[in-house]
């Protein structure tokens, strides 16, 4: 069902009719009239709120209607997936030796096999990805053991590296001339640096 466009409910304020209902009749024509036009604004306001009911009810409806059908259809999609042994139409035997009987008992065969066949290789292949994870976890935490042992080497080496310079500064050695023959240990250095994560 189309819906209907619905003016808003303001009208400007010099040609409105509830401007023309605020002025007080003078004669009995216009008592009349007035009257008359307050019974017909009245009407146009319920027909016009009764149309909006029913148009907000049409659209509750439709969003109703696309949920349910949306939950009928993951119904049949999740019925579709359980396997049956009949015959898809059962007027094929009624005459045990036809042959397109015996084609369609073939093809079901078939079909049956190769889903079966595709089931044992999705779970063969799940078992392997778990055997794999397994090893790939225990080959993570060795190397971040191996990480965390480099860190404390490297942190090692720098505190061992500026004693060396505050001895050799307190020795009297330039310490510029003494960092060219012994740089500092860096932690990008391939000795210290991180292993990288295994794909």
């Amino acid at each position: 069902m189309a819906l209907a466009m619905i003016s808003p409910q303001k009208l400007s304020k010099t040609k409105s009719i509830d401007a023309l209902l605020s002025k007080e009749p003078k004669t009995k024509l216009e008592k009349e009239l007035h009257n008359a036009l307050e019974e017909e604004h009245a009407r146009s306001q319920y027909w016009k709120t009764r149309a909006m009911h029913l148009q907000l009810t049409l659209v509750l409806q439709q969003i109703y209607c696309r949920w349910v059908r949306n939950q009928l259809k993951m119904k049949e999609a999740k019925g579709a997936k359980k396997s049956n042994q009949k015959l898809k139409n059962p007027n094929l035997g009624k005459v045990i030796t036809d042959d397109d009987f015996f084609n369609k008992v073939k093809l079901q065969r078939e079909a049956e096999e190769a889903a079966k066949q595709a089931k044992a290789q999705r779970k063969s292949a799940e078992e392997l990805l778990v055997e794999v994870l397994v090893v790939w976890k225990e080959e993570e935490a060795e190397r971040a053991a191996k990480n965390n042992q480099r860190k404390e080497e490297w942190e090692a080496a720098k505190a061992a590296w500026k004693e060396e310079k505050d001895q050799a500064k307190s020795a009297g050695t330039r310490v510029k001339d003494w960092i060219l023959t012994h740089p500092e240990p860096k932690q990008a250095d391939p000795s210290y640096c991180n292993i990288p994560k295994a794909p």
